[in-house]
């Protein structure tokens, strides 16, 4: 006995599992990575995503079904991306995924604090000098009057 099972059309629209980076504080060097819930149409999904402000960024696929932005060089800081997904986007047999969008928030440039120029440090050798002089001199002079009064 021969078991026929009819094929059924896909018509379920694709969905975002999981879009990330989201929140606040994200840093300068993340990548932007989204999971879909089936196979994409890798080209759809390229020709539809766009981030805001607008950045350089490579792309690479994980089984059809995930997508990772690797950024050229950094985000910039103390910035609000917004990552846009737009309805052009399709999974393998067509369906359409719904508008998709989020935000995420970089973190705020820390002061760095830079180690003194080559400059400096003369300046540093010649007062620990200078220092090193006086203290040597009073040295002297106090041992001079101990021994006249001696």
């Amino acid at each position: 006995l021969e078991i026929i099972v009819p094929s059924v059309p896909d018509t379920t629209p694709p969905e975002v599992l999981l879009a990330t980076p989201t929140g606040d504080n994200i840093p300068v060097s993340a990548d932007i990575s989204i999971v879909f819930s089936e196979a994409m149409n890798q080209t759809s999904v390229e020709g539809y995503i766009s981030v805001s402000p607008d950045i350089s960024f490579s792309s690479s696929w994980i089984n059809n079904q995930t997508l990772v932005l690797s950024i050229t060089g950094n985000l910039s800081y103390n910035t609000t991306y917004a990552v846009t997904i737009d309805t052009g986007t399709k999974d393998l047999a067509g369906n359409t995924l719904a508008y998709y969008t989020w935000q995420f928030s970089t973190v705020e440039e820390s002061e760095i604090i830079q180690p003194p120029a080559s400059n400096d440090w003369m300046w540093i050798v010649i007062i620990i000098l200078l220092a090193t002089i006086i203290m040597l001199m009073l040295f002297y002079q106090f041992n001079k009057e101990r021994k006249k009064e001696g």
